[in-house]
């Protein structure tokens, strides 16, 4: 979609639902199926020029990229880093061997026990660290840090009984989005004190922060449904949401946030259709 007539222009057909944007954010990755084929093809876009290219490594369900050459995918064994420019491989860990690495810090770990979220991987801002969530059952969640570097530098950050979302901070900390001792809401995890701090109590649909960590904009479901919900931004200031303001309400079905620069914008959708709202910050 073209921002400035929104004119709205088909990629391609036949996709699997999930895009990731390259390193330098100039093209996408997709997968896509050949009709009456059942194996995946994997491409990348350059909506500057409107050219694809198929890629000849393995078919990710979810990729970070680290460089411009080098990401981060998770298929259907496990987690591997691929190098595009070389066609290199290093497989990082299968779901089996997950299990094995997590016993370190959590006792009695089946090998059937643990299921992880690839869908939650990001990155840490030095390059040197995945991080993901995992289950071990109902009611018992956490983040799991990786070391793309060293086994030994691996660490279990977080412990909660759901994580629904959740995001790095500057300074090391962790904002979380989910239900810790029985109470569901938004929360900031100290992880130099290793203790968490409600800043808001609710049910949220999901929060995105803008690229400085400075703006927060979230999105808070009322009494459980869904298409009814507040839209807000807010500040982080001393550990507390500062200037909390309700820009929007009752979006339908909401998706997703994403900021860019001073730009909010937010997905929503109902099986008829789909809408996607701006909303800018800056004066012009």
């Amino acid at each position: 979609m073209r921002m400035d007539d929104n004119a709205v222009q088909d990629i391609v057909t036949n996709t699997d639902y999930r895009v990731d944007f390259t390193y330098d954010r100039t093209k996408i990755i997709y997968t896509r199926y050949k009709q009456g084929s059942k194996n995946p093809e994997t491409f990348t876009y350059d909506w500057k020029n409107g050219v694809s290219q198929k890629l000849g490594q393995n078919q990710a369900y979810k990729r970070i990229f680290l460089n411009e050459n080098v990401y981060v995918g998770f298929d259907d064994t496990g987690y591997k880093e691929v190098d595009l420019s070389s066609g290199k491989e290093r497989e990082l860990f299968t779901y089996k061997e997950f299990p094995s690495r997590l016993s370190r810090f959590v006792a009695n770990v089946s090998e059937n026990g643990v299921v992880t979220n690839p869908d939650s991987m990001t990155i840490s801002k030095d390059r040197n660290h995945i991080f993901m969530v995992f289950a071990l059952g109902q009611n018992n969640e956490g983040i799991y840090r990786y070391s793309l570097q060293d086994d030994k530098n691996d660490e279990l950050i977080v412990r909660a009984e759901e994580i629904l979302q959740y995001s790095l901070l500057n300074n090391g900390d962790i904002m979380l989005n989910g239900r810790v001792n029985g109470t569901s809401g938004i929360f900031l995890y100290d992880s130099s004190n290793k203790e968490y701090k409600m800043l808001k109590k609710g049910d949220f649909l999901g929060f995105e922060w803008d690229e400085s960590r400075s703006r927060l904009a979230y999105m808070q479901m009322l009494d459980e449904q869904r298409s009814k919900n507040e839209l807000h931004v807010a500040y982080l200031r001393n550990d507390i949401l500062q200037s909390d303001t309700i820009i929007y309400r009752n979006i339908q079905s909401f998706y997703k946030l994403t900021w860019l620069e001073d730009s909010l914008f937010v997905g929503g959708s109902t099986l008829d259709s789909s809408e996607i709202y701006r909303f800018t910050f800056k004066v012009w």
